[in-house]
């Protein structure tokens, strides 16, 4: 580990972010980049306060005035900031040549601007011009070890703090103002394999994780398409951790809870689609008064069978058919119990065939049950989008 002494006296910063916003931020910043003529991206700091309070410069720089430090350094000729992008999982470097302050619909309608930072209804008061992307660590237990060996983090007081651990208490405000390496250290002058460290293929997946996907969207490209994007990052999980498995001889030594959760967590996460879909498509059927939070996969179960006396099958084929399947019901069933084992362990561990039942129908030959759901999802979202036209058009009438 350096000392103090031997990192760059350049104050850097470190943000979070969250990949329930977005499970392929980095992906998407990248692509962006990529893309632009102006070879740039925007990264925006999403806050989950209101959006009115940070539409001004003056009040996000009282908010982060570390930020606001660091962007006054960059005045300096030359001075570029590394920005440090970590979810605790993965760890990327950006070269940042600009920062900006408050949340406008001028900042958001940038063309350079990822369309999940565009729509976000929480607030956006930091901006970060992005002129490349390298990414250092692609496992989390290595992003920890990098974070605590390089990251010296400042406190209230001015002073630095050795090491960066995000499970030490106390309070966080990013981004955080830190010492690390110098940006010649990180993105050298060889500027990756192609003068551009973001091309490089690596860069927003590890290899394992591409090949991964990029199986699975050959093996099933029409479900592929229509899947939630953080139902790709858990299916691409769950199919890494199934090969792992497999690389076992005596696989009855080796836990199976891990494939299966990522599985579980595919559907539920699309069932939620689905849920959300029928409660705008079927605002008034009664199964909505009987939901309580927290909205689980058993929750979901309970009101696509509450739906079934409610959907017409000559308008929704596919939705009447999800929830009047007994097959995909007990399918879904199934899940329901193996997601509650995952999260009770007192319940019984998972069986070898559960295992084998389980991935073949997301990963596997028999995907008609997934499908369908993605069928379903489908046909409610081209009501939900009519639905919501004729509702603009009525309020501008």
């Amino acid at each position: 580990m350096p000392d103090l002494s031997e990192l760059d006296p350049t104050v850097q910063l470190l943000q979070l972010w969250n990949p329930r916003t977005a499970p392929h931020t980095i992906k998407l910043h990248v692509d962006q980049l990529l893309a632009s003529p102006a070879r740039e991206v925007w990264f925006g700091r999403i806050y989950t306060g209101p959006r009115n309070e940070f539409t001004s410069e003056e009040a996000a720089r009282r908010k982060w005035p570390q930020v606001a430090r660091v962007a006054g350094d960059m005045k300096s000729p030359g001075r570029e900031l590394l920005l440090l992008a970590t979810d605790f999982e993965s760890l990327h470097a950006m070269r940042v040549d600009a920062v900006e302050f408050g949340d406008t619909d001028e900042r958001r309608c940038r063309d350079s601007v990822p369309d999940y930072v565009k729509y976000t209804e929480a607030a956006v008061p930091l901006w970060f011009r992005v002129r490349d992307i390298r990414a250092l660590r692609q496992v989390q237990a290595q992003t920890l070890d990098w974070l605590h060996e390089n990251v010296w983090v400042q406190r209230d007081d001015g002073e630095f703090l050795r090491g960066f651990d995000p499970y030490r208490s106390g309070k966080t405000n990013y981004p955080l103002a830190i010492r690390t390496l110098a940006m010649d250290r990180i993105f050298g002058t060889d500027g990756g394999s192609q003068g551009f460290y973001a091309s490089d293929p690596e860069t927003a997946f590890p290899p394992d994780r591409r090949h991964a996907r990029e199986e699975l969207e050959g093996r099933m490209p029409t479900i592929w398409q229509r899947l939630e994007d953080r139902s790709k990052s858990e299916l691409a999980s769950a199919r890494l951790q199934q090969r792992r498995l497999g690389a076992y001889k005596g696989s009855e030594e080796v836990e199976p809870h891990t494939v299966l959760y990522h599985l579980a967590l595919v559907v539920e996460i699309e069932c939620a689609a689905v849920h959300e879909l029928m409660s705008e498509c079927f605002p008034e059927a009664p199964v909505w008064k009987d939901e309580k939070p927290p909205i689980t996969l058993g929750t979901y179960q309970r009101s696509f069978i509450g739906l079934k006396l409610f959907i017409c099958k000559e308008l929704f084929p596919r939705t009447h058919e999800l929830v009047s399947s007994e097959a995909w019901l007990t399918w879904l069933n199934g899940f329901v119990n193996l997601r509650n084992n995952a999260i009770h362990p007192e319940r019984p561990l998972v069986t070898p065939d559960d295992l084998k039942e389980q991935t073949g129908s997301l990963i596997g030959q028999d995907t008609g049950k997934l499908a369908l759901l993605c069928s379903a999802k489908m046909e409610l979202k081209e009501v939900s989008v009519k639905m919501r036209a004729k509702d603009r058009y009525r309020r501008r009438r």
